[in-house]
């Protein structure tokens, strides 16, 4: 779950569209620190303000997660290998480091320029794997450089994406985004690498038995955020949420991504309860970095005193204790439903007064006061939604379709991910088809596959 106010959308079915959301123009302004690159639009608030908000969490991410012993060592700037004239070496050495965190105005400007995470408010990504996304960006800043720029050599190791330099949001997304980097550089520092003659196949690696293990992943960054004070959901959402989730039948094997924030979330809290986060971070380190066989049970124990099967039991047993309200129930067809996700997709479709009726009823939806009717009103606007399909229209959906790809393929998979590509056909030919195809496709795959709960 990311608690984050952009979630404008609205109720009221429809039928113009007030304004289109192109690529955001804007230009960086960069600061260098000893960990890290920093970049934010120039002229977005407060420079000072951020810089000092940045270093702040950057040092409560370190302090929460790494151990004293390990705090000098993340990251470590790894200067041996680079090569070439003195010139280029000098450069390189002078703006090198690990990270480059990129905090953009908003989650639209963050997707024209990593398309395949479109309608993330953040993400990590690891440069070596991205000169694909690299070479198509938006806003390109001197820091993503090309093969063609500089061969064989980049300013950092890994990117931290984060977005909304209007207010406060982007620093819930920089907590879960910082602890994500901070917990793999701590499997790269805690975990031995195996021998060519011991090294298993990753798929013979047997981690968190029985149990989705991206719900540790995406548990602990959620857990920081809440943990640190950067998320404004109400906490006792998160508990029924799951609760729900797992009255229904739902299976911890095979978590749907929708609602892996919220059962992760209090996987973690229950664990906190045992052993102190710095601890939780060294316990979870295979999970993150999966290289060397692990017997989870046996490790599980040595660090928390208890038998994985009983911590699971007794965590299913509380979840199961929870009184559930129509809040509760109405917050987790919210989250089920995709609404967020959906809107992120569709927006370009909206008006100004849809998105501000939504602000309402996101608002009473995360203080737990949601209702049956706001839901009603929510699934009414979006499987309505039409438009023109103007060249503005269209220049505004297309960089969301490498997004659907993606997210259809890891949810739904191949034949999903073929639904998504007819849209490439129709965008050329049938631009009005194009349009019902793209509102239908997101209604359709950004749903849940769980079950969903009754509503009176």
């Amino acid at each position: 779950m990311r608690s984050v106010k952009l979630f404008l959308v609205g109720a009221i079915i429809a039928a113009t569209v007030v304004s289109v959301c192109a690529a955001p123009e804007f230009s960086w302004k960069a600061v260098t620190t000893d960990h890290y690159r920093l970049l934010f639009p120039a002229g977005a608030g407060n420079p000072d303000e951020i810089v000092r908000s940045v270093a702040k969490i950057w040092d409560q991410t370190i302090d929460l997660w790494v151990p004293e012993g390990l705090k000098g060592a993340i990251p470590v700037l790894d200067k041996t290998s680079v090569e070439g004239p003195p010139e280029v070496v000098e450069e390189y050495l002078a703006n090198y480091r690990p990270l480059l965190i990129a905090i953009y105005p908003d989650w639209e400007a963050l997707g024209w320029d990593f398309r395949p995470q479109f309608g993330v408010f953040g993400l990590l990504a690891n440069t070596s794997s991205m000169s694909n996304c690299i070479s198509r960006m938006v806003h390109r800043p001197k820091e993503f450089l090309n093969e063609s720029d500089h061969p064989g050599k980049i300013w950092m190791d890994w990117v931290v994406g984060v977005s909304g330099t209007g207010d406060d949001d982007w620093k819930g997304a920089l907590v879960h985004e910082l602890t994500h980097y901070v917990q793999l550089e701590m499997a790269l520092k805690t975990i031995e690498p195996p021998s060519e003659a011991e090294e298993p196949s990753p798929e013979n690696i047997k981690i968190s038995p029985g149990l989705d293990t991206t719900l540790w992943v995406d548990g602990t960054a959620t857990w920081a955020e809440h943990a640190l004070g950067y998320s404004d959901a109400q906490e006792d959402l998160c508990p029924a949420a799951a609760a729900i989730y797992l009255k229904n039948g739902g299976s911890l094997e095979k978590v749907p991504m929708l609602l892996r924030y919220d059962v992760g979330y209090t996987l973690v809290e229950a664990l906190a309860k045992l052993i102190p986060p710095t601890q939780i971070s060294v316990l979870l380190a295979p999970i993150y970095l999966p290289i060397r066989e692990v017997d989870f049970n046996e490790r599980f124990s040595r660090f928390t005193g208890e038998m994985w099967r009983d911590f699971l039991r007794k965590w299913e047993e509380e979840l199961s204790s929870i009184e559930i309200t129509q809040g509760d129930r109405v917050y987790y067809e919210f989250i089920r439903r995709g609404y967020p996700v959906r809107f992120r997709f569709l927006s370009p479709l909206l008006t100004a007064a849809q998105r501000d009726e939504f602000l309402g009823i996101w608002d009473r939806v995360t203080a737990g006061h949601g209702t049956p009717a706001d839901l009603d009103c929510l699934e009414g606007l979006f499987s309505s939604l039409t438009a023109e399909p103007t060249d503005e229209l269209l220049e505004a959906l297309y960089p969301r379709e490498e997004g659907l790809s993606h997210w259809t393929y890891a949810e739904y998979g191949a034949q999903a991910q073929a639904d998504v590509a007819r849209l490439s056909i129709l965008r050329i030919g049938q631009k009005a088809e194009y349009i019902r195809e793209f509102v239908r496709i997101v209604n359709t795959y950004f749903v849940s596959k769980s079950a969903p709960v009754v509503l009176p």
